[in-house]
């Protein structure tokens, strides 16, 4: 497995300012300030949909990619709980990981530079969520794969089905619709799925904490000791 290390630079937020490309047909909201960086640094945008149809929201992200420097031992403990959550995320189109990439920086910076197209870590926790809200079982506002991880006990012990397709009457997810059930999930009990958090509770445990997961890449935030 490929790993690598992205240290990320952002520029301060500021008040959207509309700006239009060079032949002046599409415009779009710039939403801060230029990163700086050291030489080298690689500049990536970040595109956020407007939710009322209009121009969307451009964000900037300076990402300098660097050798990883994980002792032997951590990177073959973090391998080895990446390789558990790949068959339990087949559903999502989640194969064989062939990059590890290692985020670190300022929150926003961070979070910025962790964006992945075609994430299904997020999905996963959202089709959980509103699966268990529609029957009375989710927990709130709790966050994060140990709140999920209960969600998904108390459906399977009350027989709950995936749907077919989760439902958006009142535009909560914008124009991107609500998160898309996995075809191997349509129409399944619960309980005859296996469950999908164990092995993400278990690399959590092991001290990494995975931000999104994407295809063959998997990225993940580099824990101080090691930035």
């Amino acid at each position: 497995m490929r790993h690598r290390v992205h240290r990320a630079y952002a520029g301060e937020t500021k008040s959207p300012v509309l700006v239009r490309d060079a032949d002046e047909r599409l415009p779009y909201y710039e939403g801060d300030e230029p990163p700086t960086a050291p030489a080298g640094a690689v500049i990536e945008t970040r595109t956020q949909a407007n939710w009322d149809g209009g121009p969307p929201l451009v964000e900037r992200v300076a990402i300098v990619e660097e050798e990883l420097s994980l002792p032997a031992e951590r990177r073959a403990a973090v391998e080895a709980a990446l390789a558990a959550v790949v068959p339990v995320m087949a559903a999502w189109g989640v194969g064989p990981l062939a990059t590890c990439t290692w985020v670190v920086g300022e929150p926003r910076a961070l979070s910025l530079a962790a964006q992945r197209r075609g994430d299904c870590l997020r999905a996963l926790h959202e089709v959980v969520w509103e699966v268990a809200s529609d029957h009375g079982l989710n927990l709130g506002n709790e966050y994060g794969s140990a709140a999920r991880a209960q969600e998904w006990e108390r459906m399977a012990h009350a027989d709950v089905v995936f749907p077919e397709e989760l439902e958006d009457p009142y535009y909560a997810y914008g124009p991107s619709g609500p998160p898309v059930v996995p075809k191997g999930w349509r129409r399944r009990p619960v309980r005859e799925l296996e469950d999908p958090f164990a092995p993400l509770l278990a690399l959590a445990s092991a001290g990494f904490q995975l931000l999104k997961l994407a295809g063959d890449e998997a990225v993940l935030c580099l824990p101080a000791a090691d930035s």
